[in-house]
């Protein structure tokens, strides 16, 4: 598979990806949500440079028109399970329909 910055939630290549990774998507999940103390649902739309970034709130609100998906939030790597916080993280041009329309994975309280 080439390698790619990022792999949206719902598709063929972040199934792939997910593979490749030694943490899986359930326990990252529950790493953010222990990191993060927050009680309601958890969203997550990519994986980007081999970390999921799950964040409070919806792909709506992370999305510009202008420059694609801001992907601010709590990062956690697949690789080693280290996790971070990042308040201004990089945009990912990606188009608008390409993650509204997929479902963003949801971790339950």
């Amino acid at each position: 598979m080439a390698k790619r910055p990022y792999y949206v939630y719902g598709s063929s290549e972040f199934a792939e990806k997910e593979k490749e990774l030694t943490i899986k998507l359930t326990t990252a999940a529950a790493i953010a949500q222990d990191f993060t103390g927050h009680k309601g649902r958890l969203y997550l739309t990519v994986i980007y440079d081999d970390y999921y970034v799950f964040s409070e709130k919806t792909y709506i609100y992370h999305f510009n028109p202008k420059v694609g998906y801001g992907n601010s939030g709590v990062w956690v790597s697949g690789k080693d399970a280290r996790f971070k916080r990042v308040e201004r993280g990089k945009y990912i041009p990606m188009p608008y329909g390409l993650g509204a329309r997929l479902p963003e994975w949801v971790s339950e309280p």
